[in-house]
């Protein structure tokens, strides 16, 4: 999955804003205009509300493919990377630890903290 541009949606929502803006200061000769364009404004209010709940999903779909890829899930043994040079030692570690105690014969714990 590719992540998706919210650009091209940011630069409606900023012309939609400045529509807005422009329409509700209109002045004809010097004078406010009184009688505002209500059904255009609506018209506008009702597209930017959309972009707007649209660039919040966009977002989400963003943030969550983020956070699916720092998640990432193995599901073969093939698709492991390999250990870290710390992560190997200590895996050699805890085996020679569990196969000297196979030889002494003594009791093995499943949980690392209590076999050190």
């Amino acid at each position: 999955m590719t992540p998706l541009d919210p650009h091209p949606l940011n630069q409606a929502i900023s012309y939609l804003l400045r529509e807005i803006d422009r329409l509700s200061t209109l002045e004809i000769s010097g004078e406010p205009q009184f009688t505002l364009p209500t059904e255009k404004l609506e018209r506008l209010a009702r597209a930017l509300s959309v972009k707007l709940k649209t660039l919040s999903e966009i977002e989400n779909y963003n943030r969550k493919i983020k956070d699916d890829t720092l998640a990432e899930k193995y599901l073969d043994y093939e698709d492991l990377p390999p250990p870290s040079p710390e992560d190997r030692d200590r895996l050699i570690a805890r085996i020679r630890l569990l196969y000297d105690r196979v030889n002494a014969e003594e009791e093995i714990s499943e949980t690392p903290e209590s076999a050190s």
